[in-house]
């Protein structure tokens, strides 16, 4: 099952609102609101959020076994629909009571561009040896497609759910499948 409970948690460390990640970044209500019912995202949406705050893929998603005991996750990170109302309204309040230096400051923000994701999936090739599961095993034994494979080869996109289904069937997490590297 996949869990965004440490992207929570990195939020709150690092003191990063919903508000700043949607007005400053585009990053849509949708996106985080699959953040908030652990629903699946691709690796494209996790590298971006990974860029613009500044943190590793273990940082934002991890997978609990489905028969395992779930990790609990902390109400007071977890925001709900209504939280997330009142930090649009507390941001709209703030902006009210902003001297004229601090509207100029924010006036002129300009988010930095966003990088092509740069997705190495050369962890999972380590892996995949380690364990001692062949190509061939995954495609007709486990029902992973030619075609996923070929994405991995590639360095493509792949969803979460496809990324977890290959971490179960690995025993591994997702740092052990794949890291996001810096763009050349």
């Amino acid at each position: 099952m996949i869990n965004y409970a440490p992207f929570w948690n990195t939020l709150k460390r690092k003191g990063i609102s919903q508000y700043w990640l949607i007005s400053n970044h585009d990053l849509s209500s949708a996106t985080l609101d699959s953040f908030r019912k652990n629903k699946d995202v691709t690796l494209h949406t996790l590298h971006h959020i990974c860029w613009i705050l500044d943190c590793d893929i273990s940082d934002m998603v991890e997978f609990v076994k489905e028969n395992g005991i779930p990790t609990p996750i902390d109400e007071t990170i977890v925001p709900d629909p209504t939280q997330h109302r009142m930090v649009l309204a507390k941001a709209d309040k703030q902006i009210d009571r902003t001297s004229e230096t601090s509207k100029a400051q924010t006036s002129s923000y300009e988010p930095k561009m966003r990088p092509e994701p740069v997705i190495s999936y050369a962890p999972f090739w380590d892996t995949l040896k380690k364990s001692g599961i062949s190509q061939y095993q995954l495609i007709h034994t486990y029902k992973i497609s030619s075609a996923t494979l070929n994405s991995i080869r590639k360095n493509r996109n792949l969803t979460l759910n496809t990324i977890e289904k290959l971490c179960q069937i690995l025993d591994c997490t997702i740092s052990d499948m794949v890291e996001f590297t810096k763009a050349a």
